[in-house]
This record gives C-alpha cells, sequence and structure tokens, in this order.
C-alpha cells in the first residue's frame, strides 16, 4: 500500500495499491491500483514498462445490492482484504 489518502480523478482519500510484478529479479511490469471508500477500484494507472503506459478510469457506476457483511469490518479490515486480494491477482 502505497497510500490511504491519495487523489485519483475526481475521488478523493484514494487507498492506492503498488503491484510490481517482476521474472528473474528484472521489474516487468508497476502499475498502481486506487480504490474508493464505498465504491471499489476507481482506476488504474501503469507506468512501466514505457511502452505500455496508460491509465484507467472508472467511467460510471450503479448500485445493485449491498453485503451486510462487510458494513461490519471496521475499515482497517476492508484495508488488509484489498491487500490480501491484490496479493493473490
Amino acid at each position: 500500500m502505497i497510500s490511504t489518502s491519495a487523489t485519483f480523478g475526481g475521488f478523493n482519500n484514494c487507498i492506492q495499491i503498488r503491484s510490481i510484478r517482476d521474472s528473474a529479479g528484472l521489474i516487468q511490469v508497476v502499475q498502481d491500483a486506487y480504490y474508493a471508500f464505498g465504491i471499489g477500484l476507481v482506476g488504474g494507472e501503469r507506468t512501466f514498462p514505457t511502452t505500455e503506459i496508460h491509465t484507467d478510469n472508472l467511467v460510471s457506476s450503479f448500485v445493485t445490492g449491498c453485503d451486510l457483511l462487510l458494513i461490519r469490518f471496521k475499515p482497517s479490515w476492508l484495508i488488509l482484504v484489498l491487500v490480501n486480494i491484490m496479493v493473490l491477482y
């Protein structure tokens, strides 16, 4: 986790998680994911390799339901869940 107060597009106080993939000790990909409270993934930025630099933005969203189990978690638990999901990816 890089930050808990990052800004991405129009979203403030996002969790910023950096993912670095390597092969044989050489960095292949560096990308950041931004998560907004109550929304989830709102964007991403790939910063390496330079031939693949790009930004992904959330264009629209809608609510289809609510998971009551997640509402009961404290915010610090949600951060751990998000970090664990990103590590598994």
